[in-house]
């Protein structure tokens, strides 16, 4: 008799696909939760597919390198399905994994590129397709932090490469400016200020970190940063991109049982910079309570879904 690994997710994954059977929805968005070669959403046969970025994330199962990374992630890219490239594939080496899967299942995908769709000319004929991500950026642009046009302009053209169509302008305008987007560059309080990103590998610390550079390059003028990181992820690529861009630092670890220990993570932290080592969220956010401080919380989503349980 064989034994079966079921992890939650896996459980969650068929518990959804039966829930949108029963309700016979016609059009269900799928996020892979790690890789795409082996994990639960593969056992879907999706009409199109998305794949907004590479980074350094779950290497002690999908690989130490961008490269390894990729190949497992380009795993979703099948043959006669719709592909959108997001402007996170567009690293080298990545983009070498891409193409190469692409070339394989014999697919021209649809590239994100700034503000226009492209198409590597290596890869295959172009595609002739229309889209309204130029103005997607520019909207999304002006009511979200830098980081997100690019992943509005791969939904967008996700969407509108299914419907074979562009989605009306007027319509896309107030979708974007109205969606929200909990847990990235999220406010949850102000006086003092209390905002959370979910920024969890060294690239999506990066972006976020542009983000602040937009409103204020100065750094001194800057919140305590309120820290936190899972053992499994590059931590120190995380701690070398956020704490040089925060005046103050304090450390907490988050209940979850990848979560890395308050004491580890504050030996990468510099120690001018230390301003406090909590063993657990609630204790940590007590104390910015009780001096009144504002602070904001980065480095995994543990972190950001705590913070928002406890002040939302």
């Amino acid at each position: 008799e064989r034994a079966y690994s079921i992890t939650p997710f896996d459980l969650l994954t068929a518990a959804a696909l039966v829930v949108f059977a029963e309700a016979a929805v016609d059009v269900a968005v799928l996020e892979v939760g790690m890789g795409g070669r082996w994990d639960a959403t593969s056992a879907t046969d999706p009409l199109a597919v998305a794949i907004t970025g590479i980074g350094l994330d779950h290497t002690r199962i999908l690989g130490d390198t961008l490269e390894a990374i990729a190949g497992e992630k380009a795993a979703v890219i099948k043959p006669g399905r719709l592909v959108v490239l997001g402007e996170g594939t567009h690293e080298s080496s990545v983009q070498r994994v891409m193409d190469a899967r692409c070339r394989e299942c014999g697919i021209v995908p649809l590239v994100v590129n700034h503000a226009t769709t492209k198409v590597p000319e290596h890869v295959g004929d172009t595609v002739e397709f229309s889209c309204t991500t130029p103005r997607a950026i520019y909207t999304s642009s002006m009511v979200k932090p830098a980081y997100q046009p690019q992943n509005a302009a791969c939904a967008i053209m996700l969407c509108e490469g299914y419907l074979g169509r562009e989605l009306d302008h007027d319509k896309l305008d107030a979708s974007l400016m109205g969606c929200p987007t909990p847990g990235r560059f999220d406010v949850l309080g102000t006086g003092p200020l209390k905002l959370i990103d979910a920024c969890h590998n060294p690239q999506s610390c990066e972006n976020f970190v542009s983000a602040l550079d937009e409103i204020d390059p100065c750094v001194e003028n800057r919140p305590t940063l309120l820290c936190a990181a899972l053992a499994d992820k590059d931590v120190a690529g995380i701690v070398d991109v956020l704490v040089p861009a925060f005046p103050r630092v304090v450390v907490t670890q988050t209940d979850s049982d990848r979560a890395l220990p308050a004491e580890e993570l504050a030996a990468l932290v510099d120690a001018d910079k230390l301003a406090g080592v909590y063993a657990s969220v609630p204790e940590a956010l007590a104390a910015f309570e009780t001096a009144g401080e504002p602070f904001v919380a980065a480095g995994t989503i543990t972190l950001a879904g705590e913070v928002a349980g406890l002040l939302r």
